[in-house]
């Protein structure tokens, strides 16, 4: 008889779900970003899709307002690259980070290339401008943003460990 072991790869939907998720949440923000950023107008309560009280909110606070999708989208941006956290213990925390730390940059440091990117092209549109001060707050909010997702991520994980325990959701697969 053979020994058997574990193996994540393919196994594990109820994890893999979370990043389906917000890989789709993640993408169609990235999306409404650019589109309101590159759009001809600055004037967020003329689009008709977004809720009147966000476009009056944006129009009031023109620097403010591009923080906020930065933020949400480096909240989210754990969610679609890593498996959530499998344990409780702090070393488990800690052992998920440094598994995942590359991603995490990579990610992190591709929104701030997109955020710049997409701020830069109201250089070339007339009736936009190019402020440095948009690109601070957007990268304060990506910041901000960065650090309550991983802190969210983690937290999750943390739930979703004590609910169900690793063992569960793990494949054993027959050695050859």
């Amino acid at each position: 008889m053979h020994a058997s072991k574990n193996n994540s790869k393919g196994c594990g939907l109820l994890l893999s779900l979370p990043n389906l998720v917000t890989g789709i949440l993640l993408t169609g923000l990235a999306a409404a970003t650019l589109y309101m950023t590159v759009r001809s107008s600055s004037h967020m309560s003329e689009i008709a899709w977004l809720p009147r009280w966000i476009g009056e909110w944006a129009d009031r606070n023109p620097d403010a307002r591009t923080a906020v999708p930065f933020f949400l989208l480096a909240l989210i941006y754990p969610g679609t690259v890593t498996r959530l956290s499998a344990g409780t213990s702090k070393r488990a925390i800690l052992d998920w980070l440094a598994a995942n730390c590359e991603w995490l940059i990579a990610g992190y440091f591709g929104i701030s290339l997109f955020m710049v990117g997409s701020e830069f092209c109201q250089f070339f549109i007339d009736t936009r401008d190019l402020r440095l001060a948009d690109i601070w707050w957007g990268l304060g909010g990506l910041a901000l943003g960065a650090v309550c997702g991983l802190c969210a991520w983690i937290q999750l994980g943390r739930l979703i460990s004590r609910l169900i325990p690793p063992e569960a959701v793990t494949c054993r697969v027959p050695e050859a």
